[in-house]
């Protein structure tokens, strides 16, 4: 079970070893379901290793690298690349795809209910955190 103070790092013990992104680049709003998605992955005893965790388009994406199976969910309605076997790990991408989902309806600045709000990017917010990024857009920051 992941501890929620030290999420982030919990998570990056979990990424894969290979040159490539390292770091979790999304905001606090999103811990909890990052951390409930870690555990379920943690809980299928398949073999695993993150490659990247982000936001993008006001969604979640969590890449995997896992042996020969390797995964590129690019959230509701968009492309899906498999290569390897995935119905050995058919579990895997269910859990991976509910969450992503999911992040289209959490606020990933405070993790309220939330929606895809346009801006500068596209992020899934509350009113109030949008209300605030709006602000904070109009005075250059």
């Amino acid at each position: 079970m992941i501890d929620r103070k030290n999420w982030k790092e919990e998570v990056l013990v979990r990424f894969s070893k290979k040159p490539v992104w390292r770091g979790v680049d999304c905001d606090e709003g999103w811990k909890s379901l990052i951390c409930r998605l870690v555990d379920a992955l943690d809980r299928t005893k398949v073999p695993y290793r993150i490659v990247q965790v982000k936001e993008k388009f006001g969604g979640l994406r969590f890449y995997l690298e896992e042996g020969p199976l390797r995964l590129d969910l690019l959230g509701p309605g968009r492309r899906v690349s498999m290569t390897g076997k995935p119905r050995k790990n058919a579990e895997i991408f269910k859990l991976i795809s509910r969450a992503e989902t999911r992040s289209f309806t959490i606020c990933e600045t405070c993790g309220k209910p939330g929606k895809p709000r346009k801006g500068v990017w596209i992020k899934t917010l509350c009113l109030r955190c949008h209300r605030a990024r709006r602000k904070a857009e109009a005075a250059g920051r």
